[in-house]
């Protein structure tokens, strides 16, 4: 692990990541947070005893690795206050959207690195992909994936037009999950449950299900042929979810989100563009 790390951001992906990576072995006192949120900025020295600040000159610049947990809309000014800070350093950037090129630009360096976390990370369960600039070591590579692999699994992929995939499925994929379990829960009210009973039983049937899939040597084709009898009510209720072609929803739905990740780098990368080389 490198020997100081900063995130700029201190919110919940942020506070996911410092909880994984304390929890791993990195002395708490080797941890710089800079969030604007002073309250934010107490709680995480509270919490996990790092050092946070809410003012940009107390980050310090013999940080070796950044991580840049803003939104997308909120990286630039955050780099533009803080750049000149860490000119030798590795820089992770969590901001969806953003690819290489573009991040390699904001930060002045070709020391980068995109991940593509999503919210399971917040317990430890996450699914991130990483992607490398062209200048970055496998020694910056470990480094990395062990900060990231505090909070999940973790895996590299081979350009930015991966990591939009990514994003569409493991990224946005929880959406979908709970957008499904939630469909779940009030069909089972319909049916005459109530609300605690309807949730606990969707939820652990969703978990029994994954925990077998995971188990299982089988496709998750073969699981499902082997819970579907022939004129049963597991088939019955397939039937109708062939009808409204619920599988060739889920293929569009992927599209649209790949789609629409590559929308984002497009439009991030010509408002980077559009400014004076002053701005620059």
């Amino acid at each position: 692990m490198t020997h100081k790390v900063a995130f700029i951001g201190g919110g919940k992906m942020a506070t996911a990541l410092i909880g994984g990576i304390i929890t791993n072995g990195t002395d708490p006192r080797s941890i710089y947070v800079y969030d604007p949120n002073t309250e934010q900025c107490r709680l995480l020295s509270d919490t996990f005893g790092v050092n946070a600040t809410s003012l940009s000159n107390e980050v310090p610049t013999a940080c070796d690795c950044i991580i840049w947990a803003v939104k997308p809309q909120s990286l630039r000014n955050a780099a533009e206050a803080l750049i000149a800070k860490f000119s030798s350093a590795l820089h992770i950037s969590i901001a969806a959207g953003i690819r290489i090129k573009t991040l390699q630009t904001i930060f002045q360096s070709r020391r980068v690195i995109r991940a593509m976390p999503n919210t399971p990370a917040l317990i430890g369960a996450g699914v991130t992909a990483l992607f490398s600039g062209d200048a970055v070591t496998e020694h910056d590579k470990n480094h990395a994936t062990l900060i990231l692999q505090s909070t999940g699994y973790t895996f590299w992929v081979e350009d930015d037009q991966r990591m939009d995939a990514v994003t569409a499925l493991s990224g946005s994929g929880p959406g979908y999950v709970f957008h499904f379990i939630e469909s779940l829960i009030n069909s089972a009210i319909a049916l005459g449950f109530n609300a605690d009973d309807a949730r606990k039983l969707t939820l652990l049937t969703m978990q029994g299900s994954v925990a077998q899939a995971l188990e299982s040597t089988d496709s998750v084709s073969l699981l499902r042929q082997a819970v579907t009898s022939p004129g049963g009510t597991t088939e019955a209720g397939l039937s109708v979810m062939n009808q409204w072609r619920i599988h060739d929803a889920m293929v569009a739905t992927l599209q649209s989100a790949c789609s629409r990740a590559a929308e984002l780098g497009d439009e991030f990368e010509l408002s980077i563009h559009e400014l004076s080389p002053a701005e620059r």
